[in-house]
């Protein structure tokens, strides 16, 4: 039964040694402008593992195409976010006495000195904005004097593909919309792109497909995409490359697929190498992948993944919330959450008095901000539980029931609702 359904099958431990001995390894396009996005100890440990396969390596020219066309765009982004940080920063102290106004009772407790609290932010903000500046003015100028490009340039001299003739193209895109109507992977998750953009991952997959069947050796794909018209995903498991594409290589070149994130190619790459691990490294290109969705981005249009600046960011937040531990009367910092300042802080608890916007998905209904106190009322226990597993900025969809007393915004009853965590604060301390 295996031969005839290989693709379902997971490899063994031998065939992943013969794979990472034999294989092609061929890079996505996300990989390599995801480059200008990690710190510098992290971009070189990856261009290090790369060059440890160099002899391996195979980029199809569409990639390169790509990389090529979004060089430019990825690293002016980089240089468009200490802009938006510092105009984040500066909006801070406006921005958290709003808040704390609200959540303390309009700025009168008998324990919180809110004027003290409120002035140490904006001083901290403004040290913020002047070390953002500083960075800014140390940003080396890739645009001119790219290094990453030039290592790149050497790993993959001769050794990208010829693409397709031009006359064959208006063939390829037909056979793409036919797959994207069946819904027969990779690519069609990419449908609403404009154009004939839609059909870069399509077009990808073919020259892939070309060059397994001249070289006859076995394929690695290294990509941090994460739509499941390239990944199996069952109950959210991740298991491998989707069994369609497994069979179409197998069937076409007769070749074996695997795919890898750029993390775990990193991660398997080193033991490989029998080199040491590079945990830290690892990690912020694995948390750069997982925050990839193109919908996560600041109001400017700027992602806020993992970048060396983004970094920065976080590093001097921590310091900031290490200096403010104390605020009037016992009150931690942390206890107050905000995506402004950090959203790793927890998620909130029973007792913590909370604002979430609240919208019902499967009729037309408006939707409403709401304060709640968690833990305050037997009908909202469906609510709390949604509402508890969210960090502050989270949006999440929960079949759930809302009350009628909360009927002002969506339609109350049991239905989807969309219930986004837009604050949380710890409820200050009675007082007798």
């Amino acid at each position: 039964m295996r031969q005839s359904f290989s693709e379902f099958y997971l490899p063994t431990g031998k065939e992943i040694d013969e794979l990472w001995s034999n294989a092609d390894i061929v890079v996505d396009t996300n990989v390599l402008l995801n480059l200008y996005r990690y710190s510098a100890a992290t971009r070189d440990e990856l261009l290090s593992v790369l060059n440890g396969f160099k002899n391996q390596l195979w980029l199809p020219k569409h990639v390169a195409a790509e990389y090529h066309r979004r060089r430019a765009d990825v690293i002016l982004d980089q240089l468009r976010i200490y802009r938006a940080a510092r105009e984040a920063f500066a909006a801070v102290r406006p921005r958290l006495s709003e808040d704390l106004r609200e959540f303390l009772s309009r700025g009168q407790h008998p324990t919180v000195d809110l004027k003290s609290f409120l002035d140490r932010i904006g001083h901290t903000a403004g040290t913020i904005v002047g070390e953002l500046e500083e960075a800014e003015h140390a940003h080396p100028d890739l645009l001119q004097n790219d290094a990453v490009r030039d290592q790149l340039d050497k790993l993959f001299d001769g050794r990208v593909g010829q693409g397709f003739a031009v006359d064959a193209l208006p063939e390829l895109l037909k056979r793409g919309r036919d797959r994207y109507d069946k819904q027969i992977p990779p690519g069609y998750k990419d449908s609403k792109k404009p154009g004939d953009e839609q059909f870069g991952d399509y077009i990808i997959w073919e020259e892939i497909i070309a060059h397994a069947c001249e070289s006859k050796r076995p394929i690695v794909f290294v990509t941090d995409d994460v739509k499941d018209d390239w990944w199996w995903r069952v109950k959210g498991r991740t298991l491998g490359a989707r069994p369609e594409l497994l069979r179409e290589i197998r069937d076409r070149a007769d070749v074996d697929l695997h795919l890898y994130s750029a993390d775990r190619f990193m991660q398997f790459g080193l033991q490989y190498l029998d080199r040491k691990p590079a945990d830290s490294a690892i990690e912020e290109v694995r948390e750069l992948r997982l925050g990839a969705d193109e919908s996560k981005t600041s109001a400017s249009g700027t992602s806020f993944a993992a970048s060396e600046l983004s970094k920065r960011i976080v590093e001097v937040l921590r310091r900031f919330n290490e200096r403010s531990r104390d605020v009037g009367g016992g009150v931690d910092l942390k206890s107050f959450q905000h995506p402004i300042l950090d959203d790793s802080l927890g998620k909130p608890q029973s007792g913590d008095r909370v604002r979430v916007f609240i919208q019902r998905r499967d009729v037309a209904s408006n939707g409403s901000e709401y304060d709640i106190v968690l833990g305050r009322g037997d009908t909202l226990d469906g609510l709390e539980a949604s509402i508890r597993a969210l960090n502050v900025g989270e949006e999440g969809t929960f079949e759930i029931e809302v009350p009628s007393s909360m009927a002002e915004g969506p339609k109350p009853g049991v239905g989807q609702f969309s219930v986004k965590l837009l604050a949380s604060i710890k409820s200050p301390p009675s007082v007798s």
